[in-house]
């Protein structure tokens, strides 16, 4: 898998989980303390969060690790 895959994959499980617990882009910018622009870049692989920030997105939204840092060989 490459590393923009990975990325993608980020952003949309982090989209995905905002979605299904109805928190808007402002509601979780404002709640990680970051602007609401900064997380559409997120979200749409234009950006990579700090691994603090990683953290904080995913205690936020109770997304697993797991889900996010699942990673499969590329053959």
């Amino acid at each position: 898998m490459s590393k923009e895959h990975i990325e993608d994959c980020l952003g949309d499980a982090i989209k995905a989980a905002r979605a299904t617990k109805g928190i808007s882009q402002p509601q979780l910018a404002m709640s990680l303390g970051i602007t609401t622009r900064y997380l559409k870049l997120i979200e749409n692989s234009g950006r990579k969060p700090s691994y603090k920030l990683l953290c904080h997105i995913l205690r936020e939204l109770e997304i697993s690790s797991d889900r996010v840092f699942q990673l499969r060989t590329v053959k």
